[in-house]
């Protein structure tokens, strides 16, 4: 569902095929990346916390 209400307002901004490009390349190297080591809790925890901050501000 996200993705069709990214690809629409992209769409609307003209910007729909390099959307697709991205979702094409990420899908095809996401095998190679990494996995992250997070040691510390309260970073996360703090980082979790702005991006909902961030998200209810956009919001609203």
């Amino acid at each position: 569902m996200g993705i069709i209400i990214k690809y629409i307002f992209f769409y609307r901004k003209g910007y729909s095929s390099y959307y697709i490009e991205g979702i094409k390349e990420g899908l095809a190297t996401r095998n190679k990346l990494n996995k992250t080591e997070i040691n510390s809790t309260k970073n996360l925890l703090k980082i979790e916390w702005l991006m909902i901050k961030n998200t209810i501000y956009y919001i609203f």
